[in-house]
Formats: C-alpha cells, sequence, structure tokens
C-alpha cells in the first residue's frame, strides 16, 4: 500500500512576510523573536524582496533529492532575476542584536506609509532627496523597470496612495520634474486630486489598477535592449504617456460603455455615446490642468501644453476596446518593425499610433 503525504511549501516572499508581521504588529498581536530576527537579515541581504526562496522552503521539507532538483530547475529564471540570497553567515548574525533588530522591524510599521511623496526635490533645487523607505523599496522590487512588479503588495500598504507615490518615484528617477519643467507641489496636487477620484469600491478600475497600468507603460518604454524612450520619443512625449496611463480610468463607475449607452446614462448623454469613459475620464483631468492649484505644466509654452493635451487624450481614447481592432489595422499599416529598429525620428502620426499601442498594451 502507498502512503501518500501532502507536503505544503511556505512561498512567502521576503516582502509578504513583513506585511503580515506588520499587519500582525498593528494588530497588536505577539510576533516571535526568532521570526523577526530571521526575517529581518532576509531583507537586509536580499537582492529581490518579492521572490521566495524556494531552496531554503525546500530544505524544511522532507524531498528527495530527485524532487528537489526538479523544482529547482523548473522554476529557474534567469541570473539576474532568481538570484536571492538569504543565507547569513554565523557570526554575522551571533553578532547582531537581536533587540535591536526586532525594534527595528516595529520602526518599519510606523514608516510603513510609503511617503515618498515628501521626499520629491524642489523643482531646479540641485539637493538630492535622501533615501526612504518608500524608494529604497519601490527600487529593489524594481518598479518601472520589471513587468514583474507586484503592484498589490503596494497596495496593500499604501491603500490610499498608490499612484501618487509609484507616479512621483518614475517621474524622480527619470527627472521629468527638471526636464519638463513641472512645477512640483501642483503636480503633487493634481496626482491627489485623481488619485482621489478612482472609486476603491471598483474591484479592477481603481487607483492600483491605474498605478500597475502606468508602471507597466514605463517599463515597456525605458526597459529591454532597445528602449522607446528616449531614442524614439521625446520628454514630453514620455509625460503625456505617464498622464494617460494614470487618468485613464478616472472615476470608473465599473459598468462599460454599451451599459452606459443603453440606460440613456447623463455621461453618455454628455458624450454623445462616443467613448463615453474614456471621454470622461480625459475631459476631468484637462479640467484639473485649467485650476490654478493643479497646474503644473504651466511653466510649459503654449505648443507644448497643447501638444502634451492632445496626446494624452489620443492615448486615453486608444484605451475604447470599440477602438481595437482599428488601432490593430493602423499599426500594422503604418507602423513597420523596421521603424522602431532604425532608430531614426518618427513622424508625428507614427509616434501617436506607437505611444497609443503602447497603453492598449500596457
Amino acid at each position: 500500500k502507498v502512503e501518500k503525504r501532502v507536503v505544503q511549501l511556505n512561498l512567502d516572499a521576503p516582502f509578504n512576510r513583513t506585511i503580515k508581521m506588520l499587519q500582525q504588529l498593528g494588530e497588536g498581536k505577539s510576533v516571535n523573536r526568532s521570526d523577526a530576527l530571521q526575517l529581518s537579515m532576509e531583507m537586509l541581504n536580499t537582492k529581490d524582496l518579492m521572490r521566495p526562496d524556494l531552496q531554503r522552503a525546500l530544505a524544511d521539507c522532507d524531498f528527495n533529492r530527485n524532487i528537489r532538483n526538479f523544482l529547482l530547475q523548473a522554476t529557474s529564471l534567469p541570473a539576474d532575476e532568481m538570484q536571492f540570497q538569504s543565507q547569513m553567515s554565523t557570526s554575522t548574525v551571533s553578532n547582531a542584536s537581536e533587540d535591536s533588530l526586532f525594534s527595528n522591524l516595529k520602526q518599519v510599521k510606523s514608516r510603513a506609509s510609503f511617503s515618498c511623496v515628501s521626499e520629491v526635490p524642489r523643482f531646479n533645487s540641485g539637493v538630492p532627496s535622501p533615501p526612504t523607505l518608500a524608494s529604497e523599496l519601490l527600487e529593489k522590487m524594481k518598479l518601472g523597470a520589471s513587468f514583474r512588479f507586484n503592484i498589490m503588495a503596494i497596495s496593500d500598504v499604501c491603500s490610499q496612495g498608490p499612484l501618487l507615490n509609484c507616479t512621483m518615484f518614475l517621474m524622480r528617477k527619470h527627472n521629468l520634474l527638471v526636464k519638463v519643467k513641472l512645477v512640483e507641489t501642483k503636480l503633487l496636487a493634481f496626482l491627489t486630486e485623481v488619485e482621489a477620484g478612482y472609486d476603491p469600491g471598483n474591484p479592477y478600475h481603481n487607483n492600483a489598477h491605474a498605478a500597475d497600468v502606468m508602471q507597466r507603460l514605463v517599463t515597456m518604454l525605458t526597459a529591454g535592449v532597445r528602449p522607446i524612450y528616449p531614442a524614439l520619443l521625446s520628454d514630453l512625449e514620455f509625460l503625456a504617456c505617464i498622464l494617460a496611463a494614470v487618468v485613464h480610468d478616472y472615476a470608473h463607475p465599473g459598468k462599460n460603455n454599451a451599459f452606459l449607452v443603453n440606460i440613456a446614462d447623463p455621461l453618455a448623454q454628455t458624450h454623445n455615446d462616443k467613448h463615453v469613459l474614456e471621454n470622461h475620464s480625459v475631459s476631468v483631468c484637462m479640467h484639473l490642468l485649467r485650476r490654478p492649484e493643479t497646474s503644473f505644466t504651466e511653466r510649459l509654452s503654449t505648443q507644448d501644453r497643447r501638444s502634451l493635451r492632445s496626446n494624452v487624450i489620443n492615448m486615453v481614447l486608444a484605451t475604447d476596446m470599440a477602438e481595437h481592432f482599428r488601432a490593430i489595422n493602423q499599426f500594422e499599416q503604418k507602423l513597420s518593425s523596421e521603424d522602431v529598429k532604425a532608430r531614426q525620428p518618427l513622424s508625428a502620426d507614427k509616434k501617436q499610433i506607437l505611444m497609443e499601442m503602447a497603453i492598449k498594451v500596457a
């Protein structure tokens, strides 16, 4: 008779385990000090906070060598994404103060609001902002540099500001505040207003979704062997891509365009049954840019503001699935792979097609 056994692997990544421990502390529950010590060591030494240490998890299970090697080989990834150094030397661990590490973990809880926004450097100040928990963590998680970025992990900790924080982090990373001469305080006010417009009760079209689309779009444009930005897009066009992703589902009610048209919803009536939700999202956000307290593009020339507005509007309208096949056909007919590979300047209409397709893919 063959005995069957069920073996459970603990595949929680260090970041997720930290969140759970912080939640326990926040609820007033006790936390095992040795577990806190071990987790602190892992957080200090890992190269990927979102990658579970499969080798360590397998070592804790009664698997034979063949099964263990199969699992490790089956889940192997390229070295730059898979290397996960969680082991510390015995001397390092023995010299560490358990009490100090445990207290540091408690301090992390008080700083876990991810308020990196306040650390954004003043425009043209020339003084870099000091590193914060948020910026270090987002950098380690490869925000805007990897399609494996886990927006839900950030949203769990920073439910009221993942879009604001992720957007400001990437704006700082690519130095857009200086390059495009944006008014930082008004940009913060704008992003705060936009994020507040996303319904937290919407299970999909919420601020986390907008942040996820935005970071995937930035990754698509800037990462890889042949990045599109800055080779093919200007700073202003790159800014338009970020803004379009940020606002594209603003105030989404959780119903699609066809439903709103069929019930003669006031939004459908206002926008003449055309791109109802997309027109609503982008038009409200464009009005925000005209308010004195949120007009962060006020230093741009009139021509640049018009160009930015046009690019953002076209990109947001392109997210309407009713335009999907038209956009695909236009992309295939007017923009060839040779245009991108040549790394030569593109015409304005080809750039627009490229940006529209990029946000659709993101």
